[in-house]
């Protein structure tokens, strides 16, 4: 029994700094590709202002769209379908497991649906509600595919688009997000869109389990990565994969997924000033910013 003992403690430790190895690789590589992204930005002088400079950056592949949108003069992360993420976890307040969280796994994942639209799932129980009542709650649907549930907290929902707008604080929702625009065309990602919505009709709720439980409940970045799952070639195979590994779906794994790109990036500097890079097409110019 000793031995046995002994040898599962050294998978567990082993596992751990195979784990953490992961993380600092991912970390680094993330890291290396927003530097890249940033150094590519050329200063759009005529859009800036002094309290926000844009950056255009010339995409590498043709796109369809605009990486962004522009509605009621506000300038929006992301167009229909594109993904929006930050790398801080949602518990800032939880000193040593927001470290953790953020490094190993990232924060939040969303997908832009519309102009100044979000469709998101975080694990936040509502008054009343626990986490062990999601955990052991199996759903089920009747005939008109309603499920069997009235969560009201940790459930699919759509939210305006805060990623880059103020609180009435004066603070951000996080001072660094960036935007991933799937590798798709404008068609596809309108099918994502199509799909992530069914669910949200279908009222799926979060999956505090992670890589268990996966086939009704969903967490932030796992639903982003089978929305996109959902599109099928004519082999009836899965054209986009945002999760290489096949395990837990962090942040990182969105970002550095072949299937991906960094479309835009945000933070904000020391001195408060904004700064919002995006990718364009070299024929639009600097002048040709409609959506």
């Amino acid at each position: 029994m000793k031995k046995v003992f002994s040898v599962l403690l050294l998978i567990i430790i082993g596992a751990i700094f195979y784990s953490f190895g992961i993380a600092v690789y991912e970390n680094a590589k993330v890291d290396k590709m927003i530097n890249e992204f940033k150094s590519q930005g050329v200063l759009n002088e005529e859009k800036s202002t002094d309290k926000r400079k844009y950056y255009e950056v010339e995409s590498k592949i043709e796109l369809d769209e605009t990486t962004y949108i522009e509605y009621n003069g506000e300038f929006f992360m992301g167009n229909i379908g594109d993904i929006l993420v930050t790398r801080e976890s949602p518990f800032p307040e939880l000193i040593g497991i927001h470290q953790f969280v953020s490094y190993n796994f990232g924060g939040h994942a969303a997908m832009v649906i519309g102009e100044n639209e979000l469709m998101e799932i975080a694990g936040f129980p509502a008054k009343g509600e626990n986490i062990l009542q999601y955990v052991f709650h199996k759903i089920e649907y009747d005939e008109e595919g309603n499920s069997n549930h009235n969560f009201e907290g940790a459930v699919l929902h759509t939210a305006s688009n805060y990623f880059i707008r103020k609180y009435s604080n004066g603070t951000y929702y996080r001072n660094k997000s960036i935007g991933l625009r799937v590798k798709s065309t404008a068609a596809e990602r309108r099918m994502a869109v199509d799909h992530i919505n069914e669910l949200k009709r279908k009222n799926v709720i979060y999956n505090y389990m992670f890589w268990l439980d996966t086939k009704e409940k969903y967490y932030c970045t796992d639903l982003m990565s089978r929305s996109y799952q959902s599109i099928l070639d004519e082999n009836g195979k899965s054209k986009y994969t945002l999760n290489d590994d096949g395990f837990i779906t962090s942040v990182n794994d969105l970002i550095l997924s072949k299937d991906t790109m960094i479309s835009t990036y945000f933070e904000v500097d020391k001195n408060g000033i904004e700064h919002v890079y995006y990718l364009v097409n070299k024929k639009w110019g600097c002048k040709e910013m409609k959506n």
